[in-house]
């Protein structure tokens, strides 16, 4: 907690007390004990002590649209002094919290003593005392109470302020799951043909339900430039791929197109009827990563609804995703909607992956329009663990009043699975192991014949099953070529 230097060198005299206001009230009273004017009044009235510190007489009056907001929203108030000093015009202001020090709010008293502000998030979740200082140097402040909440709380999202300390659950996985064969091989050639577009890898699976089948969506490639493809079972193994592969090439044939140059890590949800199916797109030859949607009716076949990209980069150079956002994770919660300054019935939690390995959150009430939590990145890698501080392509799943996530971390060449745990989707607790690591390479094998998860695992989806099995779909990388598979683990 910070403590507030100038208010512990106060008198008793000059002692502030808090006028308590309930969550409706939209107006921050305070007084003294020696205040002439009541506590539900507004104003305070501060009395000079002996050392002549202080102005006798000043009132200071502080006013905040709201009494509770989400700690990335803003929240905007009127000041007013008044009383016997000589000039008010000029006169400087600043405000300090207990829970973050002095913000980034201050200015100077027009000639009737008043000023406007804002208080710009983020702020630290909490109650917070805000102290409306004066002429600094002066004892002349007025305390107003300001609860704020952690994000997602405007959308209906009831989250915790403290964050989870330990991990709630790590999957245990049988060693024979992670040796046997994959279930999904890139595509082989056919003597005398050309070589199908997903002949030397197939990355980034996605797996849902619709339909009465099963429809692994990945991103597939044949030489550099990815592109998106689909295949479906009855069950989980024995996938057909789509005739009409791939789905999704560059929607636009002008170059410049935010997805033009390819399409990758696709994370596919069953909504209203229809698959949703966010990817990332480049625009580049080398970068400009963006996140898009595109919905199906069949599962087969998908239609760009004119909204993409769904979520840019900020073009910030100083911003973690200011260059790139990609590897989407979305899930879909209920919450009710006559309760959040949205009126969302539902909100979209996305996770995501940046230019610079760390993973990011945002949310939305109709999938499409995103806010970014202002608080930089949700989750990054430890610099001297197993993951180096790069992460990328986050998968989470909400079950049981908790987040939990699979990662990719190390960098190229040395991806494994990571495995982390939160309370509120910002804050993590990360296993210090890879969770889906590399099967090791028996002695004296050649490159050609060595385990095709040998070289890297990475981009696990989370596939949770009606008997509570949780089922991980995820890349392996070997003898140059990638793969798919599943692991199957039991809280």
């Amino acid at each position: 907690m910070v403590v507030l230097p100038w208010l512990l060198a106060m008198s008793a005299t000059g002692l502030v007390t808090l006028g308590c206001k309930n969550h409706g009230d939209t107006a921050g009273t305070t007084d003294t004990a020696d205040s002439t004017t009541p506590k539900d009044s507004g104003s305070t009235t501060l009395p000079t002590d002996d050392t002549g510190n202080g102005t006798q007489g000043i009132t200071i009056n502080v006013t905040l649209d709201a009494s509770l907001i989400d700690q990335c929203r803003s929240v905007c108030g009127q000041l007013q002094v008044s009383g016997s000093a000589t000039s008010l015009k000029g006169m400087q202001w600043l405000v300090e919290s207990d829970l973050d020090g002095f913000l980034d709010a201050s200015g100077q008293l027009d000639a009737k003593g008043h000023a406007d502000f804002c208080l710009n998030g983020p702020l630290s979740a909490g109650l917070h005392q805000l102290a409306f200082q004066v002429d600094p140097g002066s004892r002349d402040f007025a305390i107003v109470p300001l609860e704020v909440r952690p994000f997602g709380w405007a959308y209906g999202l009831d989250k915790p302020v403290d964050a989870l300390q330990e991990i709630p659950w790590v999957p245990k996985l049988d060693e024979t799951q992670l040796t046997a064969d994959p279930v999904f091989p890139y595509a082989e050639t056919p003597d005398g043909s050309d070589a199908p577009w997903d002949s030397y890898s197939v990355l980034s699976p996605g797996v849902v339900r619709f339909n009465g089948k099963h429809f692994l969506y990945y991103a597939g490639t044949a030489d550099v430039n990815f592109s998106l493809g689909v295949a479906s079972s009855d069950g989980i193994t024995d996938f057909t791929r789509y005739a009409g592969n791939p789905i999704l090439v560059n929607n636009d044939p002008k170059p410049g197109a935010w997805d033009y140059y390819a399409q990758n890590t696709p994370e596919p949800l069953v909504h209203d009827g229809q698959v949703w199916l966010y990817y990332n797109g480049r625009s580049e030859d080398a970068g400009g990563l963006n996140i898009g949607l595109v919905k199906s009716d069949d599962g087969f076949t998908f239609v760009d609804d004119g909204t993409n990209p769904v979520l840019a980069p900020t073009g910030v150079a100083d911003d973690f995703d200011g260059a790139g956002v990609a590897h989407p994770s979305v899930t879909v919660r209920d919450v009710d909607f006559t309760d959040n300054d949205e009126a969302a019935s539902q909100v979209f939690e996305l996770w995501y992956a940046s230019g610079t390995l760390k993973i990011g959150y945002a949310i939305s009430a109709d999938g499409t329009n995103f806010e970014r939590y202002c608080g930089g990145p949700a989750f990054q890698g430890n610099p001297s663990g197993w993951d180096h501080g790069q992460t990328k392509a986050p998968e989470v799943e909400h079950k049981d009043g908790h987040y939990f996530m699979t990662y990719s971390g190390c960098g190229q060449g040395c991806y494994q699975v990571g495995w982390a745990a939160s309370d509120d989707g910002i804050r993590w607790v990360a296993l210090d192991e890879p969770f889906i690591p590399v099967t090791p390479i028996p002695d004296g094998t050649s490159d050609t014949l060595r385990p095709w998860n040998s070289y890297g695992t990475q981009e696990a989806f989370i596939e949770i099953n009606d008997d509570d099995t949780w089922r991980f779909w995820y890349a392996g990388t070997g003898n140059s070529h990638g793969s798919i598979s599943y692991v199957d683990a039991l809280p």
